[in-house]
């Protein structure tokens, strides 16, 4: 972790600050019965447009900032994983590549063999020819893969 601020964080909560204040009141309905005597409620603008009474507005940026941290622990969590899987791949293509590094060095000894059959003779050629092709892609695909 950095301890530098996140910028999308810092943003939003700078997009919801207290604005406006104003006293709210409330009067019981004449048929009540009740002494006519108001409720009154401090309230708020917040700057992202909702109003709301000023005792929460503390409680309505938390929430703004725990969805927000929330979302981008996910982002991070689905980077790791992707990150993880292309790990993985790079770690197969280099198997890949090893074998067929193994394959060649197999195919050029029994080519050099005095053993070997003249069908042999004459496909081995080709066959490492195709395999240094294919060895060489891989390595280009590899490369590029950690750049």
């Amino acid at each position: 972790m950095t301890d530098a601020p996140d910028p999308g964080l810092t943003d939003l909560i700078a997009a919801h600050q207290a604005a406006d204040r104003w006293t709210d009141f409330e009067y019981p309905s004449i048929f009540s019965g009740e002494p006519c005597v108001a409720t009154t409620t401090k309230m708020v603008n917040c700057s992202c447009g909702e109003s709301m009474p000023a005792e929460t507005h503390a409680a309505h940026v938390a929430l703004v900032v725990a969805q927000h941290t929330n979302g981008r622990m996910a982002e991070l969590r689905d980077v790791k994983a992707e990150r993880n899987e292309l790990k993985a791949i790079v770690v197969r293509v280099r198997a890949v590549t090893e074998d067929l590094v193994q394959n060649i060095a197999d195919d050029e000894k029994t080519l050099r063999s005095p053993n070997v059959s003249v069908g042999e003779a004459q496909e081995l050629p080709a066959v490492i020819n195709v395999q240094k092709i294919y060895l060489k892609d891989l390595r280009a695909a590899l490369e590029g893969e950690q750049q």
